[in-house]
C-alpha cells in the first residue's frame, strides 16, 4: 500500500481529463455570453441565488451538463481537426501542408516516446502537460470560431435593425481571439512533435 495519504483520491481523479472540464466551461460560457449579446443585454450579471436544499441537486446537474458539453466540444473539435488537417477522416495521415507545419515524426520515434511515457514518471508528466496544452488550445480555437459565427448569425437574424456596430466588434474580436489560439494550438502541436522526436533521439528508456 502506498504511503501517500492522497493516493486514494489521485487514482480515480487521474482518469478524469482536465481538458474536458475546460472545454465544458468554455462552451457554457460562450453560449451564455452569446445569448446575452444576441438578446441585447447590457450586462452579464449572474442571476441572484438564494439558498435552497434543492440547489445541491441543481449544482450536480450543472456539473454533469458541463462535462457533457465538454465531451461534445472535444468530439466536434476533434472531428473538425481531422477534416481540416488529415487527408481523409480516418486516414491518420496529415495533409502535406500540415505535415510541414506540425513537423513529421517517424513511427519508431512515437514507439520510443510511448515507452518513455510508460516507464518514466517524469516523461509521462511532461507528455501529459504538453497534451493538455495542445487539446485546450485546439478546443478554445473551436469554441471561439463557432461562437463568432453563431453570434454573428444570431445578430443578423434576431436584431436586423441594430446589429451593425455590435457585429463588427464581434467579428473583429472573435477573429482575433480564435486566430490567436490557433497559433497557440499550432505551437503546442509543434512542441509535442519535438518531444516525440527527442524521445527518438534519446533511445530506449
Amino acid at each position: 500500500m502506498s504511503d501517500d495519504l492522497l493516493e486514494g483520491l489521485k487514482t480515480p481523479l487521474g482518469t478524469f481529463e482536465t481538458n474536458v472540464l475546460l472545454a465544458g466551461i468554455e462552451g457554457c460560457v460562450a453560449a451564455w455570453v452569446g445569448c446575452s449579446i444576441i438578446r441585447g443585454r447590457t450586462s452579464l450579471e449572474l442571476p441572484a441565488l438564494t439558498w435552497d436544499p434543492g440547489i445541491a441537486v441543481w449544482a450536480l446537474i450543472a456539473i454533469v451538463a458541463v462535462v457533457l458539453v465538454g465531451l461534445a466540444v472535444e468530439g466536434l473539435a476533434g472531428a473538425v481537426e481531422r477534416l481540416a488537417t488529415w487527408t481523409s477522416f480516418n486516414s491518420h495521415q496529415l495533409r502535406p501542408r500540415f505535415t510541414k507545419l506540425f513537423g513529421e515524426t517517424k513511427e519508431s520515434d512515437w514507439r520510443l516516446a510511448q515507452r518513455w511515457i510508460w516507464k518514466s514518471a517524469e516523461a509521462s508528466n511532461e507528455f501529459a502537460r504538453r497534451r493538455l496544452r495542445l487539446l485546450a488550445a485546439r478546443n478554445t480555437t473551436f469554441v471561439l470560431f463557432t461562437a463568432t459565427l453563431s453570434i454573428a448569425t444570431g445578430l443578423i437574424v434576431e436584431r436586423p435593425a441594430a446589429w451593425v456596430q455590435t457585429l463588427l466588434i464581434i467579428l473583429n474580436a472573435g477573429t482575433l481571439g480564435w486566430a490567436l489560439f490557433a497559433w497557440v494550438w499550432i505551437a503546442a502541436q509543434q512542441g509535442y512533435t519535438r518531444a516525440i522526436q527527442d524521445a527518438g533521439r534519446a533511445g530506449e528508456p
